[in-house]
């Protein structure tokens, strides 16, 4: 399962990255793959986006997409997303 959750984070950050698939193609694989794994690793998905547009917010605009995308497929999804905005951003606000 750890190297499961690794290969989830790496699939994630390295999105956007350039290579000679054209990034549409890659992030559909990406949402492909990330939604046959959301039954085991919903939690660990949404904690590596919220991470990766944290540390990589030039990124942001294709892991919207990414969510997007997820939320066509996973029923619910987007509300998670919504909730831990919503989190995230009442911590934010009390510091």
């Amino acid at each position: 399962m750890q190297i499961a959750k690794q290969e989830i984070t790496q699939l994630i950050a390295r999105l956007g990255d350039k290579s000679a698939t054209p990034l549409e193609e890659n992030i559909i694989r990406c949402s492909d793959s990330l939604v046959k794994d959301m039954p085991d690793f919903r939690d660990h998905i949404t904690d590596i986006l919220f991470q990766a547009v944290l540390a990589l917010p030039t990124k942001t605009p294709i892991y919207g997409t990414l969510v997007g995308l997820i939320s066509l497929e996973v029923d619910g999804f987007e509300s998670d997303i919504l909730k831990r905005v919503r989190t995230e951003l009442h911590i934010a606000l009390r510091r």
